[in-house]
Protein backbone atom coordinates (compact mmCIF):
# COMPACT_ATOMS: atom_id res chain seq x y z
CA UNK A 1 0.00 0.00 0.00
CA UNK A 2 2.90 2.34 0.14
CA UNK A 3 2.72 3.34 -3.68
CA UNK A 4 -0.18 4.86 -2.86
CA UNK A 5 0.27 6.66 -0.33
CA UNK A 6 3.31 8.27 -2.32
CA UNK A 7 0.90 9.55 -4.58
CA UNK A 8 -0.87 12.23 -2.17
CA UNK A 9 0.71 15.45 -3.50
CA UNK A 10 -1.66 17.66 -0.88
CA UNK A 11 -2.91 17.44 2.25
CA UNK A 12 -6.71 17.32 0.85
CA UNK A 13 -8.75 14.29 0.80
CA UNK A 14 -10.92 13.06 -2.11
CA UNK A 15 -14.45 12.89 -0.48
CA UNK A 16 -15.51 9.65 -1.76
CA UNK A 17 -19.08 8.05 -2.19
CA UNK A 18 -19.73 3.70 -3.37
CA UNK A 19 -22.68 3.72 -4.84
CA UNK A 20 -24.86 0.42 -6.10
CA UNK A 21 -22.22 -2.50 -5.18
CA UNK A 22 -22.50 -5.73 -3.70
CA UNK A 23 -22.56 -5.37 0.05
CA UNK A 24 -19.61 -7.46 0.26
CA UNK A 25 -17.37 -5.48 -2.18
CA UNK A 26 -18.39 -2.11 -0.38
CA UNK A 27 -17.15 -3.04 3.12
CA UNK A 28 -14.39 -4.73 1.04
CA UNK A 29 -13.12 -1.57 -0.79
CA UNK A 30 -14.17 0.12 2.34
CA UNK A 31 -11.62 -0.97 4.68
CA UNK A 32 -9.12 -0.78 1.76
CA UNK A 33 -10.00 2.53 1.54
CA UNK A 34 -9.27 3.08 5.41
CA UNK A 35 -5.14 2.79 4.48
CA UNK A 36 -5.41 5.33 1.44
CA UNK A 37 -4.83 8.63 3.04
CA UNK A 38 -6.20 10.91 0.48
CA UNK A 39 -9.58 9.06 -0.29
CA UNK A 40 -12.60 9.51 2.26
CA UNK A 41 -14.97 6.73 1.93
CA UNK A 42 -17.94 9.59 2.88
CA UNK A 43 -20.91 6.49 2.83
CA UNK A 44 -21.82 3.49 0.59
CA UNK A 45 -24.85 3.04 -0.96
CA UNK A 46 -26.04 -0.71 -2.40
CA UNK A 47 -29.43 0.67 -4.00
CA UNK A 48 -28.30 2.80 -7.07
CA UNK A 49 -32.36 3.68 -7.09
CA UNK A 50 -31.84 5.46 -3.14
CA UNK A 51 -28.76 6.97 -3.85
CA UNK A 52 -30.19 10.11 -4.72
CA UNK A 53 -32.04 10.67 -1.67
CA UNK A 54 -29.08 9.07 0.41
CA UNK A 55 -26.07 11.40 -0.65
CA UNK A 56 -25.66 15.32 0.73
CA UNK A 57 -25.29 17.63 -1.78
CA UNK A 58 -21.94 19.22 -0.34
CA UNK A 59 -19.97 16.32 0.96
CA UNK A 60 -19.06 14.41 -2.26
CA UNK A 61 -16.07 14.47 -4.66
CA UNK A 62 -16.60 11.58 -6.51
CA UNK A 63 -18.94 8.98 -6.77
CA UNK A 64 -17.72 5.70 -7.71
CA UNK A 65 -20.87 3.96 -9.88
CA UNK A 66 -20.93 0.48 -9.82
CA UNK A 67 -23.27 -1.98 -12.31
CA UNK A 68 -24.82 -5.05 -11.01
CA UNK A 69 -25.73 -7.96 -13.42
CA UNK A 70 -29.50 -6.44 -12.90
CA UNK A 71 -28.76 -2.80 -13.91
CA UNK A 72 -27.54 -1.48 -17.99
CA UNK A 73 -25.78 1.67 -18.43
CA UNK A 74 -29.29 2.48 -19.98
CA UNK A 75 -30.80 1.83 -16.72
CA UNK A 76 -28.04 4.53 -15.38
CA UNK A 77 -28.54 7.24 -17.46
CA UNK A 78 -31.79 8.95 -15.38
CA UNK A 79 -30.34 8.83 -12.47
CA UNK A 80 -26.82 10.10 -13.74
CA UNK A 81 -28.58 12.85 -14.79
CA UNK A 82 -30.06 13.52 -11.52
CA UNK A 83 -26.89 13.03 -9.78
CA UNK A 84 -25.30 16.04 -11.82
CA UNK A 85 -28.13 18.09 -10.93
CA UNK A 86 -28.02 17.86 -7.62
CA UNK A 87 -24.21 17.31 -7.00
CA UNK A 88 -22.48 19.88 -9.36
CA UNK A 89 -19.31 19.32 -8.40
CA UNK A 90 -19.10 15.03 -7.78
CA UNK A 91 -17.69 13.51 -10.77
CA UNK A 92 -18.84 10.11 -11.62
CA UNK A 93 -16.40 7.47 -11.91
CA UNK A 94 -18.35 4.05 -13.59
CA UNK A 95 -16.96 0.32 -12.80
CA UNK A 96 -18.42 -2.48 -14.78
CA UNK A 97 -17.84 -5.77 -15.93
CA UNK A 98 -17.00 -5.61 -19.85
CA UNK A 99 -19.47 -2.16 -20.77
CA UNK A 100 -20.70 -2.88 -24.41
CA UNK A 101 -19.97 -0.19 -27.17
CA UNK A 102 -23.04 1.30 -26.37
CA UNK A 103 -22.81 1.32 -22.90
CA UNK A 104 -19.25 3.27 -23.46
CA UNK A 105 -20.37 5.66 -25.87
CA UNK A 106 -23.98 6.87 -24.04
CA UNK A 107 -22.08 6.75 -20.40
CA UNK A 108 -19.82 9.84 -21.52
CA UNK A 109 -22.60 11.22 -23.49
CA UNK A 110 -24.27 11.34 -19.97
CA UNK A 111 -21.98 12.89 -18.08
CA UNK A 112 -19.47 10.39 -16.46
CA UNK A 113 -16.24 11.46 -16.56
CA UNK A 114 -14.78 7.67 -16.31
CA UNK A 115 -15.23 3.95 -16.95
CA UNK A 116 -13.29 1.17 -15.66
CA UNK A 117 -13.73 -2.48 -16.68
CA UNK A 118 -14.30 -4.68 -13.18
CA UNK A 119 -12.66 -7.78 -14.43
CA UNK A 120 -9.17 -7.12 -14.51
CA UNK A 121 -9.12 -4.09 -12.10
CA UNK A 122 -6.20 -3.56 -9.36
CA UNK A 123 -6.97 -1.64 -6.57
CA UNK A 124 -3.79 0.79 -6.91
CA UNK A 125 -5.14 1.27 -10.32
CA UNK A 126 -9.14 2.35 -8.80
CA UNK A 127 -7.27 4.53 -6.39
CA UNK A 128 -5.25 6.56 -9.57
CA UNK A 129 -8.33 6.81 -11.67
CA UNK A 130 -10.15 8.53 -8.38
CA UNK A 131 -7.43 10.70 -8.35
CA UNK A 132 -7.16 11.02 -12.10
CA UNK A 133 -11.10 11.78 -12.48
CA UNK A 134 -10.93 14.02 -9.51
CA UNK A 135 -8.71 16.23 -11.02
CA UNK A 136 -9.90 16.74 -13.77
CA UNK A 137 -9.38 13.95 -16.41
CA UNK A 138 -11.31 11.90 -18.37
CA UNK A 139 -10.31 8.01 -17.88
CA UNK A 140 -11.42 4.76 -19.47
CA UNK A 141 -9.73 1.35 -19.59
CA UNK A 142 -7.34 0.95 -22.92
CA UNK A 143 -9.78 -1.58 -24.83
CA UNK A 144 -12.89 0.66 -23.84
CA UNK A 145 -10.62 3.68 -25.77
CA UNK A 146 -10.97 2.04 -29.75
CA UNK A 147 -14.75 2.47 -28.78
CA UNK A 148 -14.75 6.10 -28.41
CA UNK A 149 -11.34 7.00 -30.69
CA UNK A 150 -14.27 4.64 -33.26
CA UNK A 151 -17.06 6.98 -32.41
CA UNK A 152 -15.35 10.27 -32.67
CA UNK A 153 -13.59 9.53 -35.76
CA UNK A 154 -16.04 7.89 -37.92
CA UNK A 155 -19.60 9.68 -36.89
CA UNK A 156 -22.30 8.01 -38.90
CA UNK A 157 -25.34 9.99 -39.74
CA UNK A 158 -28.18 8.48 -39.59
CA UNK A 159 -30.50 11.77 -40.25
CA UNK A 160 -33.74 10.22 -43.12
CA UNK A 161 -34.75 12.94 -45.84
CA UNK A 162 -36.67 13.13 -49.00
CA UNK A 163 -34.94 13.17 -52.38
CA UNK A 164 -35.27 17.11 -51.75
CA UNK A 165 -33.00 16.42 -48.68
CA UNK A 166 -35.95 17.73 -46.65
CA UNK A 167 -35.91 15.65 -43.44
CA UNK A 168 -38.84 12.67 -43.11
CA UNK A 169 -38.89 13.31 -39.01
CA UNK A 170 -39.19 15.40 -36.16
CA UNK A 171 -36.55 16.01 -33.89
CA UNK A 172 -37.76 13.95 -31.60
CA UNK A 173 -38.31 11.15 -34.07
CA UNK A 174 -35.14 11.29 -35.60
CA UNK A 175 -33.57 10.80 -32.36
CA UNK A 176 -35.53 7.99 -31.44
CA UNK A 177 -34.63 6.06 -34.72
CA UNK A 178 -30.85 6.91 -34.17
CA UNK A 179 -31.59 4.98 -30.40
CA UNK A 180 -32.92 2.40 -32.32
CA UNK A 181 -30.53 1.58 -34.75
CA UNK A 182 -27.52 1.61 -31.89
CA UNK A 183 -30.00 -0.97 -30.17
CA UNK A 184 -31.76 -0.02 -27.38
CA UNK A 185 -35.13 -1.72 -26.42
CA UNK A 186 -38.08 0.10 -25.96
CA UNK A 187 -37.69 0.20 -22.49
CA UNK A 188 -34.65 1.61 -22.67
CA UNK A 189 -35.61 4.31 -25.13
CA UNK A 190 -37.90 4.75 -22.51
CA UNK A 191 -35.66 5.46 -19.70
CA UNK A 192 -32.75 7.47 -21.90
CA UNK A 193 -34.99 9.42 -23.12
CA UNK A 194 -37.46 10.15 -19.83
CA UNK A 195 -40.65 8.87 -21.62
CA UNK A 196 -43.76 6.49 -21.30
CA UNK A 197 -43.17 2.95 -23.35
CA UNK A 198 -46.45 4.62 -24.50
CA UNK A 199 -44.62 7.69 -25.93
CA UNK A 200 -42.14 5.75 -27.33
CA UNK A 201 -44.55 3.35 -29.12
CA UNK A 202 -46.21 6.48 -30.67
CA UNK A 203 -43.19 7.83 -32.00
CA UNK A 204 -42.11 4.43 -33.36
CA UNK A 205 -45.76 3.86 -35.56
CA UNK A 206 -44.99 7.34 -36.92
CA UNK A 207 -41.30 6.45 -37.75
CA UNK A 208 -42.47 3.42 -39.54
CA UNK A 209 -45.62 5.12 -41.30
CA UNK A 210 -43.49 8.12 -42.31
CA UNK A 211 -40.29 5.72 -43.84
CA UNK A 212 -42.94 3.21 -45.65
CA UNK A 213 -41.52 0.76 -43.29
CA UNK A 214 -43.59 -2.38 -40.85
CA UNK A 215 -41.22 -3.17 -37.90
CA UNK A 216 -38.01 -2.04 -36.53
CA UNK A 217 -35.28 -3.94 -38.28
CA UNK A 218 -36.74 -2.26 -41.34
CA UNK A 219 -36.57 0.95 -39.54
CA UNK A 220 -33.04 0.66 -38.52
CA UNK A 221 -32.05 -1.04 -41.91
CA UNK A 222 -33.39 2.50 -43.68
CA UNK A 223 -31.35 4.56 -40.82
CA UNK A 224 -28.32 2.61 -41.70
CA UNK A 225 -28.54 2.26 -45.71
CA UNK A 226 -26.00 4.81 -47.04
CA UNK A 227 -27.05 7.58 -49.01
CA UNK A 228 -25.80 10.19 -51.55
CA UNK A 229 -27.25 13.54 -52.08
CA UNK A 230 -29.42 13.65 -55.56
CA UNK A 231 -27.60 14.54 -58.76
CA UNK A 232 -29.10 15.53 -62.01
CA UNK A 233 -28.23 13.56 -64.85
CA UNK A 234 -27.41 16.57 -67.48
CA UNK A 235 -27.76 13.93 -70.35
CA UNK A 236 -31.66 13.77 -69.56
CA UNK A 237 -31.91 16.95 -68.98
CA UNK A 238 -30.53 18.03 -71.82
CA UNK A 239 -33.49 16.25 -73.74
CA UNK A 240 -35.89 16.59 -70.85
CA UNK A 241 -39.71 17.48 -72.43
CA UNK A 242 -40.46 21.81 -72.51
CA UNK A 243 -43.50 20.95 -70.44
CA UNK A 244 -40.77 20.94 -67.40
CA UNK A 245 -40.61 17.70 -66.42
CA UNK A 246 -37.22 16.79 -64.99
CA UNK A 247 -35.54 13.42 -63.89
CA UNK A 248 -32.92 13.41 -60.89
CA UNK A 249 -31.20 9.97 -60.43
CA UNK A 250 -29.80 9.12 -57.31
CA UNK A 251 -27.94 5.74 -55.99
CA UNK A 252 -30.59 3.75 -55.82
CA UNK A 253 -33.96 5.26 -57.67
CA UNK A 254 -34.97 7.77 -59.83
CA UNK A 255 -37.39 10.06 -59.19
CA UNK A 256 -40.03 11.94 -61.43
CA UNK A 257 -41.14 15.45 -60.63
CA UNK A 258 -42.97 18.47 -62.01
CA UNK A 259 -40.27 21.47 -62.13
Amino acid sequence: MNNLTGNNSSNISIRLSMVNMPILLLELCKSAFEKVPDIDVMETVTDMQQSSECLRHDAIDVILLGSTQATSACNAIPLLGLLANRYKSAKVLVVMNVPAYIEVIYLFKAGVKGILDSSDLQFDCLCESIRSVHHGKLLASDHLLPHLVSYLSHPQSRDVADYRGQPLLTTREQQVLNLLADGMSNNELAAFLQLSEHTVKNHLVHIYDKLGVSNRTEAVLYALTPRTAPTVDESVMAGAPSQGIRMVKTASRSFRYGA
